[in-house]
This record gives C-alpha cells, structure tokens and sequence, in this order.
C-alpha cells in the first residue's frame, strides 16, 4: 500500500485589488461534489489525488480557468521544481462553480512530502488573479 503524505502550501492576490471569492478546504466535505476539496485527504493508497477548488458566482466573478502547481519533497531530499497542472471545470451547483486537477501518483514515492497551491485566473481583470495555499486545516 503506497502512503503518501500532504503539506497544502488562504488567500492572497497579486497586487491591491479584491481577490475572488474563491476556496479550497482540504478536509472540507462539499456536498455539492459529495467529495472532500483533496481526494485523497492525506494519504494516497493507489490512485491519483484530485484536487478541488470552487468559486462564489454570486458576485459576478468569472473564473476562465487556473493553475495548480505541486512538487515533491523525499524523505531527507531536496525539494523537486514546482510542476503546472492545469484547472479543468468540474461542475455549477447553484451559486457555486468547481474547478478541478489531478496530481498524478506513480513516480511519488510512499514517504514523498507533496505541496501544493492553486492559481485562479477570471476574466477581465477584476478581481484579481488570486492564489490559494495554506494549512491542512478546513
């Protein structure tokens, strides 16, 4: 059984304007995908790990895609470069809209440390490209 364990590298934008209203919970259960925002939570057994993201429509925000970036850190190792995997919709559920990456699992070693952030981008500049990275904690 391969183990592998998480660092989810909150909100911050790029310059002063206001950011989306965008999130990503990772222990967070969102029944609206009736899945947890990182599938596996913290340990991956033998599949590939889905990362969820979603943003609030209600304010008039387009989200036109994203970023997910992931690296790999080895027991005692240094840490590989960032890797870009790209945001793919995954679904609107009344307000809230989904967007989703998968982190692929079969070159990660069982004691790899994984980190993560996400990069939103909207349409028309406003609001603001915004990054989300943080805790473990929903």
């Amino acid at each position: 059984m391969k183990r592998i364990f998480f660092l989810y590298v909150c909100l911050i934008t790029a310059g002063f304007a206001a950011p989306g209203n965008a999130w990503h919970l990772p222990s967070l259960t969102e029944s609206q995908i009736s899945k947890t925002m990182r599938d596996p939570v913290y340990e991956i057994t033998a599949a590939d790990a889905t990362i969820y993201q979603g943003v609030w429509l209600g304010s008039g925000d387009n989200q036109t895609g994203g970023t997910l970036y992931y690296r790999t850190t080895p027991r005692g190792g240094t840490a590989s470069v960032w890797t870009p995997v790209a945001l793919g919709w995954n679904s609107n559920i009344s307000q809230n809209q989904y967007w989703k990456a998968v982190i692929p699992t079969t070159s990660i070693a069982a004691t790899d440390v994984v980190e993560y952030y996400i990069k939103v981008t909207y349409s028309g500049g406003s609001p603001e490209t915004t990054y989300l990275f943080g805790s473990d904690e929903a």
